[in-house]
């Protein structure tokens, strides 16, 4: 299997606005001012693509269209989404931060935050980042393997979980392409 070539910074920050709709934060700068770009930059802009989840009840795999608007600067990110689930319109807002290792994921609408560990700025190098958290799964404690992989033009997140002892099982899958 092709690895994905990894997103860089060594083109000029224009021309990457002019090419994928990169939108630049009001200071221009990739990260927090004297530090290193986030890795949450990259993913800022418009995607478009599909969400593919476990549908534990019909026990089946369903995909769907999705849409995807990554807003903010450095660490912190906002996520829209909006997809077509079968006729019913949904849309979700998200916010992402990244800090000393910790990612947080606030859904509007639920309850906590889902909390990942790992290093994120591997999104950067080797277009590639694998986070560690735990959530409840149909009330029992999961571990939660959550997988970016980015290359200048498609995104995806792969969600995977497990219960102590068992290996980790599909969740959801979203893949996108820039528009």
């Amino acid at each position: 299997m092709r690895r994905p070539r990894p997103f860089t910074f060594a083109r000029p920050a224009l021309l990457i606005c002019a090419l994928i709709g990169v939108t630049l934060s009001p200071s221009g700068q990739a990260g927090s001012a004297g530090g290193p770009p986030s890795p949450l930059r990259p993913l800022l802009g418009d995607w478009r693509g599909t969400l593919e989840y476990q549908d534990y009840g019909a026990d089946r795999r369903v995909r769907v269209p999705v849409n995807l608007r990554v807003t903010g600067e450095n660490n912190a990110t906002r996520w829209l989404f909006r997809y077509d689930d079968f006729g019913l319109t949904v849309s979700s807002d998200e916010r992402h931060t990244w800090q000393d290792g910790t990612y947080r994921v606030v859904t509007a609408g639920q309850p906590g935050a889902q909390v990942y560990r790992g290093n994120l700025n591997t999104l950067l190098t080797d277009g590639v980042a694998v986070l560690l958290g735990t959530q409840q799964e149909n009330g029992r404690p999961v571990q939660v393997r959550r997988t970016l992989k980015l290359t200048d033009l498609t995104f995806e997140t792969l969600t995977e979980t497990r219960e102590a002892g068992q290996p980790f099982r599909f969740r959801n899958r979203s893949t996108y392409t820039r528009f």
